[in-house]
């Protein structure tokens, strides 16, 4: 089974110089189908010349910016992203309630002024609610009160409060017409469960040639697993420092093998 036709890799190139990101590209676009650009090279090199230089490799390309808080000077703001003609945008719902779902109408507005000019629009990205809530969030913001000195670890019905009220505002999201959710492996199962036609983009893919933190607390998931719950499309995202060992190859190959697994029980 060709997985490469039916599952996507996105790699995210987060490094600080023009020459470490060619680097990393020559090593890895052979292998992967879409460039995550992310916010130190972009802070950098600026976002024109990134861009400009993850399409020397004719890759799709993501743009890791979240939008927050800037309502006011959004659909500007977005309008000159937008002119670099890139393939996925981030949108993050954290702050406010309603900034995500307005943001993804406001850039519903502009695909007409953008067809004029033969500009691409982009697949919307966001990273839902779910993903940052906790029941702090809850207490901060005086939805939920707090009758407790401490923060003794979450009950199960604390959980099942958080989700239920988080995923109605996330579905103010879906409505207002995003592509894809950028999930964590944790969110898959219910993520496919309350919205089975949408599409998801899943991060914490276990890296085989690293040893992080995360991995150690099992907060990660094998590429064969996000796989077989039904994601399409992950993301290689761990900030890598040494790129000279030239294995990150074998490693995204390791990754390509899983994939072919799951696809074959699928």
């Amino acid at each position: 089974m060709n997985a490469e036709s039916k599952v996507k890799i996105f790699f995210l190139i987060d490094v600080s110089t023009e020459n470490e990101a060619r680097g990393l590209l020559d090593e890895v676009t052979p292998h992967v189908q879409v460039i995550k650009i992310g916010y130190k090279l972009i802070c950098n090199v600026g976002i024109a010349k990134a861009v400009a230089l993850v399409k020397e490799y004719d890759k799709e390309i993501m743009l890791d910016i979240q939008i927050i808080d800037i309502l006011s000077i959004m659909t500007n703001y977005v309008s000159g992203i937008f002119s670099n003609n890139i393939n996925y945008f981030s949108l993050e719902a954290s702050n406010q309630y309603c900034a995500p779902a307005f943001i993804a109408r406001e850039i519903d507005n502009l695909v007409s002024n953008m067809l004029k000019f033969g500009l691409l629009f982009p697949k919307i990205v966001a990273i839902p609610y779910l993903h940052n809530w906790t029941f702090k969030n809850f207490v901060k913001n005086e939805i939920a009160p707090d009758n407790r000195l401490k923060w003794p670890k979450i009950d199960k019905k604390e959980q099942e409060f958080i989700t239920s009220i988080v995923l109605g505002w996330d579905t103010t999201i879906v409505i207002a017409g995003i592509n894809y959710f950028l999930i964590s492996s944790r969110d898959i199962k219910i993520f496919n469960k309350t919205w089975p036609n949408m599409e998801f983009i899943c991060q914490d893919i276990h890296i085989p040639w690293l040893n992080s933190d995360n991995q150690k607390q099992n907060k990660t998931i094998s590429s064969y697993e996000a796989v077989k719950t039904g994601c399409r499309n992950l993301i290689i995202d761990w900030k890598i420092e040494d790129y000279s060992k030239k294995i990150i190859p074998e490693a995204i190959k390791k990754v390509w093998d899983d994939i072919d697994r799951a696809m074959e029980k699928s």
